[in-house]
């Protein structure tokens, strides 16, 4: 059958008019602009590697690629250029590292170099040591085999989310240092069609498939045991070691959070935008979030002042935005907005410090 050019013009007007509708009706009913739904698919196979306990695997170095590159440290952000420069580090769970953006350059680190630029602030370097799946004691061997050789001026570091998930999920069978499996961490890894990767930049298709293309897999327990507390003490032992050897070379200290989209107030609220980011929301908050929530509260508020160093509460940065529901990906990490809103937040903080 033969597709006249007139046939051909009424589909695509059609497919455009249908298309202006679900944007217009996505932003009525989720009060939020409709954004792609592509995100950058990551062959962890290709960028980690094996190594030995109690590490278990690490970036391989000097890895180069389009998403993902890896600097002679085992880093995600730029080589560090030379000893003449100052350096801040960051020790820090995924939503650091940068899962799932399209742009690297749109990391928090890469656009912390830009606003240092833009400032006349050239004598630092970012430095992004972030990991999606360690646990408190893969980041301390870390810290302890090459990050502390790099001898940073500040420190900024967030600790815990994974072990508190980590704990959840391995109930009784949980101690602190048990890692994921490698398979687990492989099984990050998604791989899209190129038709599907076309069809998530449109919104009709979007709302069509909106529950299925938002859900992701929670963690499942193993058993009704959750040693919350003895994991957040394995955290707060862990992280000491590594704060109180980094004051010891001199270093000034930060400690940050997470910033999951949800708060302890969404269960009340159920707004409807955490249902275009991520549908199975309710799962992850009322499984790990809520822990994780409370011991991000207990590290700034708390621990800071325990340990002597500076609170930086991204929870607040974020929950407070008036764009917050635009920031991520799925509930646990940020797109590149939310990386330059971090960006902007670890800028203001050592600038009021006084420390650049």
């Amino acid at each position: 059958m033969c597709i006249t050019a007139d046939i051909l013009g009424g589909l695509l007007l059609s497919g455009a008019c249908i298309e202006t509708g679900s944007r217009i009706y996505y932003k009525n009913r989720f009060k939020l602009p409709w954004r792609s739904k592509v995100i950058g698919e990551y062959p962890y196979n290709e960028f980690l590697e094996k190594a030995d306990a109690p590490l278990y695997f690490q970036f391989k170095r000097g890895y180069r690629s389009k998403l993902v590159n890896i600097n002679k440290y085992g880093m995600r952000c730029s080589e560090p250029s030379n000893d003449k420069k100052k350096k801040l580090l960051l020790i820090g769970e995924s939503m650091f590292f940068g899962p799932k953006i399209l742009n690297e350059k749109g990391l928090w680190c890469y656009e912390l170099e830009n606003i240092l630029r833009e400032n006349g602030i050239n004598d630092w370097d970012i430095l992004n040591a972030a990991f999606p799946g360690y646990n408190v004691i893969q980041y301390l061997t870390w810290w302890k085999n090459t990050l502390k050789s790099i001898k940073p001026d500040v420190l900024i570091i967030e600790l815990g989310g994974n072990d508190i998930t980590q704990a959840y999920v391995f109930g009784e069978q949980w101690k602190p240092g048990l890692p994921w499996q490698w398979e687990f961490i492989l099984k990050q890894q998604r791989k899209s069609k190129w038709w599907q990767k076309l069809l998530f930049h449109s919104c009709g298709y979007f709302l069509y498939r909106r529950k299925k293309l938002t859900e992701r897999k929670g963690f499942e327990s193993s058993s009704n045991v959750f040693k919350y507390e003895e994991c957040k003490k394995s955290i707060l032992e862990v992280a000491t070691e590594i704060i109180n050897e980094a004051k010891a070379m001199g270093t000034k200290v930060i400690l940050t959070t997470i910033a999951m989209a949800y708060s302890p107030d969404s269960i009340k609220e159920d707004p409807p935008q955490l249902e275009t980011i991520q549908s199975n929301w309710r799962e992850s908050l009322e499984t790990t979030g809520l822990a994780m929530i409370e011991f991000n509260d207990y590290w700034v508020n708390e621990f800071s002042k325990e340990i002597s160093a500076e609170p930086m509460n991204l929870m607040e940065v974020f929950w407070n935005h008036p764009k917050r529901y635009e920031m991520y990906l799925d509930v646990g990490h940020w797109n590149e907005k939310g990386h330059k809103v971090t960006a902007n937040a670890i800028f203001d903080k050592v600038k009021n410090l006084g420390w650049w």
